[in-house]
């Protein structure tokens, strides 16, 4: 029992009482902090999730006006794709365009240059590192959207998309899609980041290596990705594109457990070059990524930009 000195005062907190109260303070902030940002982390992936139903309905309203998606010039005689050129191209669709031909991210542009999306910060997923386009010219000159034709570069967009740019048989860029098709998501990583390597795993690979394909935007941990069919989902790999089998799924005619998930890497083109599979097996493999690759057939899950552009 603390004791009263002659004198009357009382005795303070000593030493030892300081640092026991200083660790017991120490633990609560150890056991809250991670809490609070796993509530700051779903939070933003419900924010993220919600940017891509906005896209969607605007792709809807494009696809309403002009009964297609939206996209520009289509050179079917090449696999390639490009990004972010022509940004202050006030004619896309002109022959002498800045804005290249099968350029993956004027498509979504054009969503915004009609007024379908008037804030681009639905671009900017909230756990990235993106931040809105400022809508301005190369002088740095605030200017209408009519009169840019891209993204300005690759800080300001945060989401990939199903390439438009298929020239397969049977391929058809609208919601005539199937609803189960990875039609958006948190951007693509590449191939290029430390950590990042879109063709590095299987389907059956453990989750520390499914990592190297998720994307960056939360931190590797998985990414939303959004199907023609409207629903969007929080994913911990990449093999969700068309075929994809939920782990521990059953066989509808044996009943037998399927041991993993199987699926197309939504990341990569299912092959280097063009093929017409007749799509009832997925690849499960690592697929092929690339500015010079394209899609591989009709329902080829390639979503881009990567954050490689």
């Amino acid at each position: 029992m603390r004791t009263k000195p002659s004198d009357g005062s009382v005795n303070g907190f000593t030493l030892i009482e300081l640092l026991v109260a200083l660790i017991i303070f120490g633990l609560i902030l150890a056991s809250v902090i991670p809490f609070i940002m796993a509530n700051r982390e779903m939070s933003r992936r419900t924010t993220c999730a919600a940017n891509l139903r906005a896209i969607q309905f605007a792709l809807s309203q494009y696809r309403e006006a002009y009964n297609s998606y939206p996209r520009t010039r289509f050179d079917p005689t090449q696999s390639s794709w490009t990004a972010y050129t022509g940004s202050d191209e006030p004619q896309p669709f002109s022959a002498e365009s800045e804005v290249r031909p099968n350029d993956v991210t004027a498509c979504l542009w054009l969503l915004v240059r009609i007024g379908y999306l008037p804030d681009t910060s639905v671009f900017v997923c909230p756990s990235s590192n993106r931040r809105p386009d400022p809508m301005t010219n190369n002088n740095g000159q605030r200017v209408q959207p009519t009169l840019r034709g891209n993204f300005r570069s690759g800080r300001y967009l945060a989401y990939s998309i199903l390439s438009p740019f298929n020239n397969s048989a049977g391929f058809t860029w609208d919601d005539t899609l199937p609803s189960s098709t990875a039609l958006m998501s948190d951007m693509n990583p590449g191939i290029k980041g430390k950590q990042d390597d879109v063709t590095r795993p299987m389907a059956s690979n453990p989750p520390e290596k499914q990592q190297w394909a998720n994307s960056n935007n939360h931190a590797k941990v998985g990414q939303n990705v959004l199907y023609s069919g409207g629903n969007v989902d929080f994913v911990p790999h990449v093999f969700v594109g068309m075929g994809y089998i939920p782990a521990n799924a059953f066989d509808p005619l044996t009943r037998k457990p399927i041991p993993s998930q199987q699926g197309d890497n939504i990341f990569t083109s299912l092959l280097p070059h063009p093929n017409t599979p007749d799509g009832t097996t997925p690849s499960n493999g690592p697929g092929a990524f690339g500015p010079h690759i394209g899609p591989s057939w009709n329902y080829d899950s390639y979503l881009i930009p990567s954050d490689d552009d």
